[in-house]
C-alpha cells in the first residue's frame, strides 16, 4: 500500500512539473515574456508626456541585470549605466509621435542550471516623427540573459545590424 501511495505521489509531482513547464512556467516562456514587456515599454502612443517616458525608462532599467551592457555596434556606442540610458530613451520619445516595437525570428538557447541564456532576435520598429510619414527600421539583436533572484534579466544587448532609417 505504501509503495502505491509513493508511486501516485511521484506521478502527481511529474504531472505538476509538466503542467508548470507547458503552461508558461518554463525559463523560455519567462524570457519571452520579458522580451514582450520590453517591446511594450519601448512602444509609444501619441500624446505620451515626459513623466510617462521617464517612468518607462525606469521600467526598462528593471529588465536589465545589475551589471549590464548595451552595445550599439552600428553607431559605436555602449551604455553601461542606467542614468545614461534614461536621457536618450526620453529624448527619442520626445522626437517621435508614435513608436511600435515587434520582435520576430527569435532563436533562444537556455542553460537553466547555469542561469544563463542567449537569444538572437529581430526587432522591427515602426513609427512616425512630427511632420513626417510613417517609417520602419529593423535591428538584429543578440541578447545574453542572466537569472537574478528568480527573474530573467538582460545582461548584454548587442545591436549587430540596422536596416532602414528615419526614426533614430
Amino acid at each position: 500500500m505504501r509503495v502505491t501511495h509513493l508511486l501516485y505521489a511521484l506521478l502527481a509531482i511529474s504531472i505538476l512539473v509538466w503542467l508548470v513547464h507547458s503552461l508558461g512556467g518554463g525559463d523560455e516562456a519567462k524570457i519571452e515574456a520579458q522580451l514582450e514587456r520590453l517591446g511594450e515599454l519601448v512602444s509609444k502612443e501619441e500624446g505620451e508626456g515626459g513623466l510617462q517616458a521617464a517612468e518607462r525608462a525606469r521600467e526598462v532599467g528593471d529588465l536589465l541585470a545589475r551589471s549590464f551592457e548595451i552595445r550599439l555596434d552600428p553607431v559605436g556606442q555602449t551604455v553601461t549605466d542606467r542614468k545614461d540610458l534614461v536621457r536618450p530613451f526620453v529624448g527619442l520619445r520626445q522626437r517621435v509621435q508614435s513608436l511600435d516595437v515587434a520582435f520576430s525570428n527569435s532563436d533562444l538557447e537556455v542553460d537553466g542550471d547555469a542561469g544563463r541564456a542567449r537569444m538572437a532576435v529581430q526587432a522591427t520598429v515602426s513609427g512616425s516623427r512630427g511632420g513626417g510619414g510613417p517609417t520602419r527600421e529593423r535591428f538584429q539583436l543578440e541578447i545574453d540573459w542572466l537569472r537574478e533572484g528568480g527573474d530573467w534579466r538582460m545582461e548584454t544587448v548587442r545591436v549587430t545590424e540596422r536596416e532602414g532609417g528615419g526614426l533614430f
